[in-house]
């Protein structure tokens, strides 16, 4: 498993989640840090619906789909 920095960016009503192992790698206009995980691109894209759907509660959106880049 590798560790990566993860930013969220909104794309009209999708959100991008990006996998960097390297934080200067990340776009510079991320909407959310999610901080650094060890996890795998596999795992996120798995579970990207609820991490979608997390996101949507705790930030009081309404989001309809998310891509794992």
């Amino acid at each position: 498993m590798r560790t990566y920095h993860l930013g969220v960016l909104k794309a009209g009503d999708t959100l991008v989640l990006q996998a960097r192992r390297c934080v200067d790698f990340l776009d510079c206009e991320i909407w959310l840090y999610l901080g650094e995980r060890a996890t795998t691109k596999r795992r996120l894209h798995q579970n990207r619906a609820r991490i979608l759907e997390l996101l949507n509660r705790n930030e009081n959106t309404n989001f309809q789909c998310m891509i794992v880049d």
